[in-house]
Formats: structure tokens, sequence, C-alpha cells
């Protein structure tokens, strides 16, 4: 049996040798790194280690200083951290398929249809691209690309303002992954689960998938957040404080959103197959009263049991050990960070 845990990489359904380990039409972000002859989270490594080295060559040749280069080292962590985050999660995403194969009551084939209209809504290149867009146009509107610096030289201007224009889009390209991601699990919900979806241990790997997506992007929330804390502006600026903690909230919604869609569909599912269950239940009692041979009480003991464990099945997709992973890694970072961004402008 493989292992379907979502940050198992050389464990995948996915067949044979490939870089990027995707399959289907490649986004951007896959296009752009695919320049390079190694996997994805090395390519934009190499991409973000080579921004850093550049920069700040330069920067110092210009500046005569390495004043920028907290900011430089943070923004080339986001760009590789934000991309390769991106990629990871088509690659993950792509596993879905297999589980819907597995719990959802349909015909194969309308699954497999279903799902890749899911997926090319997930991953619409031009809705990524104007999303990442739009997320720059705002990022002016509230004063966020105002980093405080004073540059003598407009190449150092270039190197700091024009990436973080680059980096800022990767970051909405991220966000709109998240907004389809939640849409697609609404989607699904409304598709009838087969028996699987109540006994099989694949149903919990989306909702730990959904978790783990939103621990990247707390992660990417953070970088960000210590980014801006520390440029010379450190987000002063209220609008801009309130349009900065406004993704905490967002972050924490998709979170308990996705796992709350989850959680109906087992609920939907459970409620739905027991009553056939029980009918089954009831009939194979029925022989076996009539007909107390061994193997029918052998039957009925077997059937009886299957539903004690249907009945004590958790409907939800995680446990108190998942609870407990997304209070520590999540809630207590996020409190941190905005507590900093108070007590800073306080201050």
């Amino acid at each position: 049996m493989k292992d379907f845990s979502p940050f198992n990489e050389e464990e995948s359904w996915t067949e044979g040798p490939s870089i990027n380990r995707s399959d289907g039409k490649e986004i951007h972000i896959e296009r752009i790194v695919s320049l390079l002859p190694v996997r994805y989270y090395w390519g934009w490594t190499i991409f973000a280690v080579a921004y850093l080295l550049v920069s700040n060559v330069f920067i110092a040749y210009f500046e005569k200083s390495l004043t920028y280069f907290i900011s430089s080292l943070i923004l080339s962590i986001l760009l590789a951290q934000q991309t390769i985050i991106i990629i990871w999660a088509k690659n993950k995403l792509n596993t879905i398929e297999k589980v819907l194969l597995e719990i959802v009551d349909l015909p194969q084939e309308e699954i497999r249809i279903l799902w890749r209209g899911l997926k090319a809504r997930i991953f619409d290149d031009k809705k990524m691209i104007l999303m990442g867009l739009l997320m720059n146009v705002l990022a002016h509107v509230f004063h966020l690309d105002d980093l405080g610096y004073s540059y003598e030289s407009a190449y150092s201007y270039i190197f700091i303002q024009y990436v973080y224009y680059g980096v800022h889009y990767f970051m909405g390209a991220g966000l709109y992954l998240l907004a389809a991601t939640l849409s697609a699990i609404y989607s699904l919900s409304k598709i009838p689960l087969n028996i699987n979806s109540l006994i099989s241990r694949h149903v919990h790997f989306k909702g730990l998938l959904y978790s783990e997506l939103t621990i990247c992007a707390i992660s990417v929330y953070l970088s960000w957040g210590i980014f801006y804390m520390t440029t010379p502006s450190r987000l002063t600026d209220k609008l801009s404080i309130i349009w900065f903690s406004s993704f905490a909230v967002i972050l924490l919604l998709y979170f308990i959103l996705s796992q709350y869609i989850i959680h109906r569909m087992m609920t939907k599912a459970k409620r739905d197959n027991l009553g056939t269950f029980s009918a089954i239940l009831r009939s194979t009692a029925q022989e076996a009263l009539k007909n107390p041979t061994k193997q029918n009480i052998i039957c009925l003991r077997a059937i009886i049991d299957i539903q004690r464990q249907i009945d004590d099945m958790c409907q939800w997709p995680f446990g108190i050990y998942e609870i407990l992973h997304i209070v520590l890694i999540v809630i207590i970072p996020l409190v941190v960070v905005l507590l900093e961004i108070i007590f800073e402008v306080v201050r």
C-alpha cells in the first residue's frame, strides 16, 4: 500500500521518471523553471540564489554598502518558497483523482471528466496571471510597495523594487490557487460518495492536504511579515496594516471552510450509506434467524462488526494530533507576527 502523505516526495501515483512530477498541461510557473534540467524545487532555488548573488554584487557596487542585503535575502527566499509551493500543490492535487475514483459513487469516466474540469479551473493560467497582477496593483494602492528605502542609484531600485513586484505577483498567484482549491472542494461536496468514503483512510488525505496547503500559505505569510519588518517602512501606515492583517483572517477561513466542507461530505456519506447498510443488516439478520447455520451467523457477526466500525468512524478529516499541529504551527506564529506589527506601530 502506498503512502498518501502530501509531503512524501518519493511515493507518488505518478509512474515513471519525471522532473516536475506533474501530468497534463504545465502552468507558466512550471514552464519558466523547465528551462533548467533539474527538479522544480532545485530550479527555483537556483533562480533565487542567482538573484541574491547578482543583486547584492550590483547594489554593493552602486550603493557602496550592504544596506539592502536583508531585503534581497528575504525576497530571494520568497521567490523560491512561493513558486515551489505552487508547483508542489499542483503535483499533489493530481493525486486526488485516484482518491475520487475510490470514494465517488459515479462511473470512472465521469469522475475523470469531472476532475479534469476542476483541475483546469484550479490551474487556469489566465486567472492566475490576472490575480498576480491585481495583487501588485493593490500593493501600490495600499502603499505596500513603499519600502522606505532611499536609493542612490536607479539600478538599486530595479533590483529591489522590480523584484518585489515579481515576488508579490507569485503571492497573488498563490492566493488564486487557494481560492480555486476551496471552490473545487465545494463542487466535490455535491457529488455522491460510496461506502469506501467511510472506511478508507484515503478520504483523510484530502483533509490533510488542505491542512498542509494552509500551513504552506501561513509560512509564506510569515516570510512576508518578516520582510516588511526589516524594511524602513515597517508597515507603519494603518491602511497597509489592515490590508496585511486581513490575510491572516483569509488563511484561517480557508482552513476552517475546507475542513468543514470535507466534514459535511463525510457526514452525508455516512448518513446515506448507513441507510443502505442497515437494510443489508436486517436482511442478513432475518436470514440468520430463519436458517441459523454457522455460515449465516458468522456473516451476521461480520456485518454487525462493520456497522459498529462505521458508527465509530470519525466524521472529521483530522484528529487531536492534527488539531494540535495546526494550533502550534499556524495560529501561534500568526499571533506573534500580528503583535510585532501592532507594537511596532505603537512605538
